[in-house]
C-alpha cells in the first residue's frame, strides 16, 4: 500500500501532460521515499516513456560521466 505522497505523484503525472520533455531531479535525506515515489509513479507507464538513473555514491566527474553514457 502507498499512502500519503499524492501531492508528490500530482507533480510527477502533470509533467506527462507537457509538451516537452522533462528532467526531474528527486533529492532529499536518506530513507524518506524517494525510490519508492518513483517505483509507484512508473508502476503503470509504458515502458520507454521514462528513464530513472540512481546516482551511485561516486565523484561528480564519474556520476556525471556515467548519466552521459546512460542519457547517450
Amino acid at each position: 500500500m502507498f499512502i500519503g505522497r499524492n501531492a508528490e505523484l500530482e507533480l510527477l503525472n502533470k509533467s506527462l501532460e507537457r509538451d516537452k520533455a522533462s528532467f526531474i531531479v528527486v533529492h532529499g535525506r536518506r530513507r524518506l521515499g524517494k525510490t519508492r515515489i518513483i517505483e509507484e509513479f512508473l508502476k503503470e507507464k509504458p515502458e520507454g516513456t521514462f528513464h530513472y538513473y540512481l546516482v551511485p555514491e561516486q565523484t561528480e566527474t564519474i556520476i556525471m560521466r556515467e548519466l552521459s553514457r546512460e542519457i547517450g
